[in-house]
């Protein structure tokens, strides 16, 4: 894209010509903390906050002999016109490199060979992000942190999918189990059921049983949202497997309001009604409040 966007006046300084030349022209003007934290923000697709530019900032500038201010250094990349600023509803702001320029710097940071490990510091952010918010998602915060991560929609995805291809499970199956329930949002399922099934085809890392039992629940809920019976039928049974090892209660009640779903399309209420209760019962008995909602609901 930035080779593309030419065609400036042959006369004028080279900055003018092009894009590409305009910011090359900023990007040396930077100094090298400017510049470690510039090419560090390019992994992220679709915006930042000041919290993940703090993560990021420590990976970059752990091996400088002076220790950085993150929001200083962030603000004088706005200042620069290199990185944008924009303020939230709720007060907060976020920022974000307009695509071009974050070409442009993630061209740099692949160049200097640290794109691995920006990709990796990346992935586990959003990992500690989604290990808070995904649960989140049933309390009382439930509408702050839908917000949140629908901001990070494309910092999440791009972490899952980096995870995938390189065939990390602790970050692939860890993500794709914290956000089990941000999966279930209507635009989210197919995506969701995609990363899911993908994580499962991640080896087995020791006391990752629990996170691959969630992992299979959530695919069976997905699958009977969509109305795919078999699939349904096939992820809940593998669930019911893997939780004989992890022994969740969570899995089991969630379990029961699947095979009351079931039931309720096969025109068998009583049944239905029988496990609704039974897994009400569970969710009561056990604190999982949410979970009890969820049966009401049904």
């Amino acid at each position: 894209v930035l080779r593309l966007l030419v065609g400036g006046r042959r006369t004028a300084p080279t900055r003018q010509q092009s894009l590409e030349g305009a910011i090359e022209w900023s990007y040396r003007l930077l100094d090298d903390l400017e510049r470690a934290l510039f090419e560090r923000l390019s992994v992220f697709v679709g915006g930042f906050d000041l919290h993940a530019v703090e993560a990021l900032s420590r990976a970059a500038l752990q091996n400088e002999p002076v220790a950085a201010d993150a929001t200083a250094l962030l603000e004088r990349l706005v200042s620069k016109s290199l990185v944008e600023a924009e303020p939230l509803p709720d007060g907060s702001m976020r920022y974000r490199l307009l695509e071009p320029i974050r070409q442009f710097a993630h061209e740099r940071l692949a160049s200097a060979g640290k794109l691995v490990d920006a990709r990796l510091q990346h992935a586990e952010y959003m990992l500690a992000l989604a290990e808070i918010g995904g649960p989140a998602l049933c309390g009382a915060d439930q509408l702050e942190w839908h917000r949140r991560l629908e901001y990070e929609r494309g910092n999440l995805l791009t972490a899952c999918d980096y995870a995938l291809e390189m065939g990390d499970s602790r970050l692939g199956v860890g993500l794709a189990a914290a956000l089990c329930f941000w999966w279930t949002r209507p635009d989210r399922r197919i995506e969701g059921r995609a990363r899911l099934a993908d994580a499962l085809t991640l080896p087995m890392v020791n006391g990752q049983e629990f996170q691959r039992a969630k992992v299979l629940c959530s695919l069976s809920i997905l699958a009977v949202m969509q109305g795919d019976v078999p699939a349904t039928i096939s992820w809940l049974e593998q669930a019911r497997q893997a939780n004989c090892v992890s022994a969740r209660l969570e899995i089991e009640a969630n379990l029961l309001v699947i095979e009351g779903v079931l039931a309720g399309f096969r025109g068998d209420t009583q049944k239905a009604r029988e496990l609704g209760q039974r897994g009400r019962e569970l969710a009561h008995r056990h604190g999982l409040h949410w979970l009890e909602a969820r049966y009401l609901h049904n």
